[in-house]
């Protein structure tokens, strides 16, 4: 039998698969949501920051609901409003007890976010033509 002290789990984070990074509209803020394991009290997950490669600052996540299972724990934070041709990168930390147990890139490499006003009219545009389209769809058989 293995004793929990003896073999502690490892520590490790996780995101659903959507972290922002790439082109996104400018005057948003985009939301980094991670997930810690195993669940601890003093997990702190914090993201490390910098404005068009500035010096570093620390944002401090918040955690959020219940977990879907029970050794989970998933924490949230908003990054600051996106400026049109502007970039924030940033990088993942899980730290208990002033120790660093984990980042997210596992290689400590930064993630980047910049705001391109064409990142928004792309998706717009495809969603109006879609609307269009069912609009037409939904008169045609309404009058015909």
């Amino acid at each position: 039998m293995q004793d929990s002290a003896l073999f502690p789990q490892s520590a490790s984070l996780f995101d659903r698969g959507n972290l922002p990074s790439g082109a996104a509209p400018p005057g948003t803020a985009p939301v980094v949501a991670i997930g810690a394991t195993p669940r601890h009290p003093s997990n702190v997950v914090l993201v490390q920051m910098r404005r068009d490669g500035g010096p570093a600052t620390f944002l401090r996540t918040i955690p959020v609901g219940a977990p879907l299972q029970a050794h989970q724990q998933w924490y949230r934070v908003a990054l600051p409003t996106l400026d049109k041709g502007h970039r924030i990168d940033y990088r993942v930390e899980l730290v208990r007890a002033g120790q660093r147990l984990a980042t997210l890139p596992v290689d400590g490499s930064w993630l980047t976010v910049i705001g391109d006003p064409d990142a928004g009219a792309v998706s717009e545009e495809r969603s109006s033509e879609i609307g269009r389209a069912s609009c037409r769809e939904k008169c045609r058989s309404r009058w015909s």
